[in-house]
């Protein structure tokens, strides 16, 4: 188990351009991901997601809103970072 498989960051905006990238390169190096989407039930977006390699057993998909910070409370719980 690599250093990198022991932290876990968390990625805004998991679905996007960029965050769908951020999330497939650090699966890959082997981080545990806390991605958050304004509907992780999105099966356009969220299947994209789960195909990616690592992903079933390292990424977790959080429904969040940007009007409410609350709302990104379990997906920032004890993650080593945070992508915006």
């Amino acid at each position: 188990m690599s250093v990198a498989s022991k932290r876990i960051i968390s990625v805004v905006g998991a679905s996007g351009l960029v965050g769908s990238n951020i999330v497939r390169e650090a699966l890959k190096r082997g981080y545990s991901v806390n991605g958050t989407m304004r509907n992780s039930a999105d099966p356009k977006k969220e299947s994209y997601l789960k195909k990616l390699p690592g992903a079933e057993k390292n990424l977790n998909l959080f429904d969040a809103n940007m009007n409410d910070f609350d709302s990104f409370s379990n997906a920032f719980a004890d993650v080593d970072c945070v992508f915006v």
